[in-house]
């Protein structure tokens, strides 16, 4: 099953370099310009090489300023020559989960009065672990400890990854009697692999298992992980997981599903919930109304959103934004009920017409929407083989038009929550024909084919795509087969006893049975 994708982004290696005065922004952007040259320069296994030697470098330092406000980094850029432009991966945790270097502080400070180590060969799993292993590797430093810091890539299925190190850097490894290995990442995910794999390419090297730590940003017991090497290696390490401290304004968290007991009267109507896909959020009541303060991203992450959420609310479908700060978006509390499937009337039907319109108007990419990435994921999450739909532009969609993500409220019209990451994150379809949106309002609020085509009708109206009716079929089959795809993997991932694994095996049953219902009519549907 398919429903993550890679999200990519080129940058101008000048305007990073022009962030070498802010040492957090510039630990993050240069840590992904470091992450994609070291994968250029070690395609299939690593090893050691100057440039890495000297990439490394220029993080460390700007970790040391970020860490202890003493780093030179410009004096490390000297050293180095960068392309002009480069492709980086986004680092999720950055741009999507609240994860912040300062918790790696608090790790790396827990992990030295625990140990107290002489030596440490701190290793950062690319990408972010790129840039948190230099930040635990600056702390370490403060202490006094002798430190050697390397990156790496495991290889391989995201369920089984492989570290595979060049006879180099094995023997460089090696060299460091008495030294803790310090192995740095976000996550684990669903696989845990990605820790195991350098854990296990560690003591295949010859390094014994009680020197070799483990630094996540939380502490799964492993019984979840799809690899079952993965779950053993996991029990064997010491862990000092990075958490997240709640932001000082916040009175109660409403992540992992939490907002579910504010927002609804009874748990029967609670959505399905995977904890680990949310959003970190908060309610806060300080010198004024109820306001919900939510992740949206360090650096130019949570500057893009705080865009994208002024114009949504100078349009009047989302709340206004209050503030950004350290990567935390406030916003008021919307006080209302969450909407329902059978509230799908011809008033609601016609506000989203005149959402997605603005949507694709607003948030258009100037570029073609991608087709065959979502061709190939409807083959692997369905067996069908669609054809590609015709061509349109990208736009940033909302991606999460289900009913409960529109608040009705006592008056004025139903406003849009939620309606800032999912369009561009790490999940299917990232930009997008506007259709996908369509299509996901048709299919969530189960609407019968008058509404879908009055649904279609206001839409065309309010933008002026008149082809949207002859893209429309793709993009309710390709909603279902990612919807198909993101349920079969919830259940993998959540306890057999979790109510929210129990919702999304109802869930999975009603999206196998839309397709297989209606995929012919979804083909032929105009």
């Amino acid at each position: 099953m398919i429903a993550y994708r890679n999200v990519t982004r080129t940058v101008r290696t000048a305007d990073v370099l022009a962030h070498a005065e802010d040492p957090l922004t510039f630990l993050i952007e240069f840590g992904e310009i470091e992450a994609a040259l070291a994968d250029r320069l070690c395609p299939t296994r690593d090893t050691l090489r100057p440039k890495l030697t000297r990439m490394r470098e220029v993080s460390r330092e700007a970790a040391r300023a970020y860490v202890t406000g003493h780093g030179d980094i410009r004096r490390a850029l000297g050293r180095l020559r960068l392309p002009e432009t480069i492709e980086v991966s986004v680092p999720e945790g950055y741009a999507w989960y609240g994860l912040s270097p300062s918790a790696y502080v608090a790790a790396a400070e827990r992990f030295w009065r625990a140990r107290q180590p002489l030596r440490a060969v701190v290793i950062g799993i690319r990408g972010i672990g790129t840039s948190l292993s230099a930040v635990v590797a600056a702390v370490l430093e403060q202490y006094g400890c002798t430190v050697d810091s390397y990156t790496v890539r495991p290889h391989g299925h995201p369920f089984y990854r492989e570290v595979r190190f060049s006879d180099e850097l094995r023997n460089a490894l090696l060299g460091f009697p008495g030294a803790f290995y310090v192995v740095v990442d976000e996550g684990p995910g669903l696989s845990g692999s990605s820790f195991a794999s350098v854990a296990q390419a560690l003591w295949a090297a010859g390094i014994s298992d009680d020197r070799i730590v483990l630094m996540p940003s939380w502490e799964p017991d492993g019984s979840g992980f799809v690899s079952r090497g993965a779950e053993a290696r996991w029990r064997i390490h010491d862990k000092y997981p990075a958490s997240c401290a709640m932001p000082a304004e916040a009175l109660i968290d409403l992540s992992a599903g939490a907002w579910r007991e504010i927002c609804f009267t009874s748990e029967a109507d609670y959505p399905a919930v995977q904890p680990q896909h949310e959003v970190r959020k908060y309610l806060c009541h300080a010198d004024g109304p109820l306001s919900v303060i939510r992740f949206a991203g360090l650096g130019c992450y949570g500057r893009e959103k705080l865009d994208r959420a002024r114009l949504l609310a100078a349009a009047g479908f989302s709340p206004a934004p209050v503030s950004l700060e350290n990567g935390w978006l406030k916003l008021p509390f919307v006080q209302g009920r969450p909407m329902r499937a059978p509230d799908a009337d011809d008033g609601i039907l016609d506000v989203m017409a005149r959402y997605l319109a603005f949507r694709r108007k607003a948030f258009a990419l100037g570029r073609p929407a991608g087709r065959d990435e979502l061709v190939q994921m409807i083959r692997a999450n369905t067996g069908i083989e669609a054809p590609e739909p015709p061509k349109a532009e990208a736009t940033i969609v909302d991606g999460r038009m289900m009913p409960h993500e529109w608040i009705a409220r006592a008056t004025g019209e139903p406003i849009k929550v939620d309606a800032l990451d999912h369009g561009d994150n790490h999940f299917y379809p990232g930009p997008a024909d506007i259709c996908w949106d369509l299509a996901g309002a048709m299919i969530e609020w189960r609407l019968d084919d008058r509404r879908r085509s009055r649904l279609l009708r206001r839409y065309v109206q309010h933008s002026g795509d008149t082809k949207a009716g002859e893209r429309l079929p793709f993009y309710l089959l390709a909603y279902t087969a990612f919807r198909i795809g993101y349920t079969s993997l919830a259940v993998m991932a959540l306890p057999q006893s979790s109510d929210d694994r129990m919702r999304f095996e109802q869930l999975q049953r009603e999206y196998r049975a839309v397709m297989e219902r209606e995929s012919q009519q979804l083909l032929a549907f105009s």
